[in-house]
């Protein structure tokens, strides 16, 4: 923490902590490992392990797949071979940001036969293959695809509106 611009973690107070009786977040000490510590413990946040975690991804390779491109047009689009839209840059910044190689990684025959109704849920079953690290996409999170591989938050939701009849009125009473 002695140097010229050191990283957020040096201003901020930690201790060591009961890993069994301490209910506030807390992380292994990389020093001394039957050791636990909090910053949340004295009321910061710990900003130290979110930059161990960011070296982890540093200079890594990762294989990429696309299931298919948005319906949106916006999201993601193939356009003179490569991939564009809103999902591939942004995911594009967090590979040059960490220098990571990306390998890009169709999805397999087997497994678009094993989920012939979803090109999305036979890329999921691709990483719970270990055979690409990560679907980009528009992804609905359904419970067969989460039996499978683990998602990201949300970056955004459909919303779904039931329409009904009723006898004589038309759609919700209004004729």
């Amino acid at each position: 923490c002695s140097v010229a611009s050191p990283p957020a973690w040096c201003a901020s107070e930690w201790c060591y902590v009961n890993a069994s009786a301490c209910w506030q977040p807390k992380a292994r000490s990389p020093s001394v490992p039957e050791f636990h510590y909090s910053y949340a413990a004295c009321g910061y946040l710990d900003d130290y392990s979110e930059s161990k975690h960011a070296r982890v991804l540093l200079g890594r390779s990762i294989r990429v797949s696309y299931p298919a491109d948005s319906a949106s047009g916006f999201t993601l689009v193939t356009r003179g071979g490569k991939k564009r839209g809103s999902f591939p840059t942004f995911m594009q910044g967090i590979f040059d940001r960490f220098n990571m190689t990306v390998e890009v990684v169709p999805v397999s025959e087997q497994s678009k036969e094993r989920s012939p109704e979803s090109i999305y849920t036979a890329c999921v079953h691709e990483v719970a293959l270990n055979r690409t690290d990560l679907c980009i996409g528009d992804f609905w999170s359904t419970s067969q695809r989460l039996l499978m591989a683990p998602f990201t938050s949300e970056v955004y939701q459909d919303l779904f509106y039931l329409v009904t009849f009723t006898k004589g009125q038309g759609i919700l009473g209004l004729f």
